[in-house]
């Protein structure tokens, strides 16, 4: 689950972003180890490899859903074959 957090900042909870462009369509689970990954080798293309995006994850997701959390992430790659997306 996640919560609707359209007016926390960017990398602190924004959810603005779901759902509401061409791109961030997919939510993901995420748990607690991979929260912070980054994308800094560019394995996914068309991705930042700087987001630091764990602090938000934890910040907008539903803790009373259980360990980890949920992110709205990136459909960029998920034609290829295999996927290459971030989920």
């Amino acid at each position: 689950g996640l919560r609707d957090l359209p007016n926390a900042r960017p990398g602190q909870g924004y959810t603005g972003h779901a759902f509401n462009d061409y791109n961030h369509c997919d939510l993901t689970t995420m748990l607690g180890d991979v929260q912070d990954e980054s994308n800094a080798d560019g394995s996914v293309a068309e991705i930042s490899r700087s987001n630091l995006l764990g602090p938000g994850i934890r910040e907008a997701s539903l803790p009373e859903l259980g360990e980890g959390g949920s992110w709205s992430t990136c459909t960029n790659g998920c034609a290829s074959d295999p996927p290459r997306d971030v989920a």
